[in-house]
């Protein structure tokens, strides 16, 4: 007679896959069992926590067998920080789990056999990649100072002194900034349960630039004593190049409010990413991993090249024109849609930087603009937000039909849900999807997906 589960029940079971929280999956007594800690092969006593629909959650009690491809984590809270789910994973395995997830993400929602021809990973860059931080502060009762990223799952901040996934060269702040901020009395909250209070320290690396910008997110502008350390960091670290102070007053998950003052310096940094000078400043978006979107931008130029007949390319969700800009230099006439005004002025500002005439910018919905500035003779590129295209742009696209599509995306379901529609029809057709690992150690993913219009519809 077959066990049922239930809360406190120890039993033994054997992992057969990885979930997209990192976590082990496996089946015992046709029951989905999901536990931290947890790769495939690995048998384990494990002890059921709680159920979450039809899944129980368990946690490791002892390993009775281990995976050959486990390895010991380098960073010594990697068991219960949130910002990395896979260190437990050879380099190599976490590939090829995500090739697998992929795989299975098409086939399951798309109905697709896709056949990876390339995955975009560098061995030997796995650690040390990531050129921003938003980091959470908090004064605890005792009046120490916590400084770290959440626990999985938690408010919880699990105290840091540096990060392995983090550019290196900004783990030296810190320290320093933990010591500075410990000395001073000032009320540090990231839920901003305090009237006056730092929330988060961010901060912005150039990869190759070097040049640094320093962020102090609080929940008012009137913060004593701010001054006094914003004095004491700008002197100490000449290449910080400007440290400013964003007020987010809301309690709310929101990490950036709409107002940021100057305290030192200039608000922003400069980077170069495929010989276009970009300026940044704290709450541009940018990918997190300079050297894996240099490669993607490589692939989408080179995309757009082969086809000599486009001319002009549509860069949807343009941010501050880090697609546009290298294509513009390639001579294509760029016309980018970014819904943030704040984002086009610097795509504006960072085109004229860069002394570049064939682009321009536009500040709206991309959604109400595209029907009016597209036409099927352009090219389209997509970088929308992890949601994906809604079914309206959907329509817009089918109905408008440009020549060629590069859908950048940082969720492989709603990609595939997206291209499932793009190629029913025999409108488009998939060239290549081709994942990057811009985010080592983590279950995290993007993909570039490729689409051509059927030529023989090409003129309808």
């Amino acid at each position: 007679m077959d066990i049922k589960p239930r809360v406190g029940l120890v039993i033994n079971a054997k992992c057969i896959d990885v979930d997209v929280k990192g976590w082990g999956l496996a089946k015992w007594n046709n029951f989905v069992i999901i536990a931290k800690d947890l790769l495939p092969s690995e048998i384990a006593e494990l002890k059921l926590l709680y159920r979450k629909r039809s899944i129980w959650v368990a946690e490791v009690q002892k390993h009775l067998s281990i995976s050959a491809h486990r390895v010991t984590p380098i960073c010594s809270v990697a068991d219960e920080c949130g910002g990395c789910s896979l260190q437990h994973l050879a380099y190599n395995s976490q590939i090829d789990f995500k090739k697998k997830y992929i795989h299975d993400v098409f086939s399951r929602i798309a109905g697709i056999d896709i056949k990876l021809k390339r995955f975009i990973y560098l061995k030997g860059r796995e650690f040390g990649y990531r050129n921003r931080a938003i980091i959470p502060v908090r004064r605890i009762s005792s009046g120490l100072i916590q400084l770290g990223y959440y626990k999985h799952g938690t408010h919880e901040i699990i105290d840091i002194n540096s990060c392995p996934v983090l550019d290196n060269r900004l783990n030296k702040y810190i320290y320093f900034i933990r010591q500075d901020l410990q000395d001073s009395y000032i009320q540090m909250d990231p839920d901003s349960l305090s009237d006056c209070c730092i929330r988060h320290i961010a901060f912005r690396i150039g990869h190759h630039t070097g040049e640094v910008l320093i962020t102090i997110i609080s929940n008012t502008a009137n913060i004593n004593g701010l001054d006094i350390i914003t004095k004491k960091w700008a002197k100490r670290w000449p290449e910080v190049k400007g440290i400013t102070n964003n007020i987010q007053p809301y309690k709310n998950n929101k990490l950036f409010g709409s107002y940021s003052k100057l305290l030192h310096g200039q608000d922003y940094i400069l980077e170069e990413v495929c010989g276009i000078r970009l300026k940044l400043n704290s709450t541009s978006f940018f990918q997190i991993n300079t050297i894996k979107a240099e490669a993607i931008i490589s692939i989408i130029t080179q995309w757009f090249l082969n086809n000599h007949q486009i001319t002009t390319v549509i860069d949807a969700y343009c941010g501050v024109g880090t697609i546009s800009l290298p294509l513009c230099k390639q001579g294509f006439n760029i016309i980018g849609i970014e819904i943030d005004q704040h984002s086009v002025d610097l795509a504006h500002f960072n085109l004229k930087l860069n002394k570049l005439k064939n682009g321009s910018f536009y500040a709206g919905d991309v959604e109400q603009n595209i029907n009016n500035l597209m036409n099927s003779s352009h090219g389209l590129i997509l970088d929308p937000p992890r949601k994906g295209l809604s079914q309206k742009m959907i329509d817009l696209i089918l109905m408008i039909k440009p020549s060629k599509i590069a859908y950048l995306s940082c969720n492989p379901s709603t990609l595939a849900r997206d291209i499932d529609k793009l190629t029913k029809g025999l409108v488009y057709q998939i060239c290549d999807i081709q994942p990057i690992d811009f985010f080592p150690q983590t279950t995290h993913v993007e993909c570039l997906a490729l689409l051509e219009r059927v030529s023989t519809l090409s003129q309808l």
